[in-house]
């Protein structure tokens, strides 16, 4: 994405997020997920959504808002 673009400050941290995506890819060994950590991730994952997709807007893209 561009420098201009506000994303980058606005999602600094995504380390636990990518942790979930690297994580599924080798199950045997994954920790115990609980339900805190599914919510944390799912909430980070709105976030995500609504960031990109409002910055992919306010560049004249269309975007999908039903997600």
């Amino acid at each position: 994405m561009p420098d201009s673009w506000q994303l980058k400050t606005t999602l600094s941290n995504l380390g636990d997020l990518n942790k979930w995506a690297v994580e599924v890819r080798y199950p045997a060994d994954m920790r115990e997920i609980t339900t805190a950590d599914a919510s944390e991730a799912v909430e980070q994952a709105r976030s995500v959504w609504t960031a990109v997709s409002t910055a992919l807007a306010e560049q004249g893209f269309p975007v999908e808002q039903d997600r």
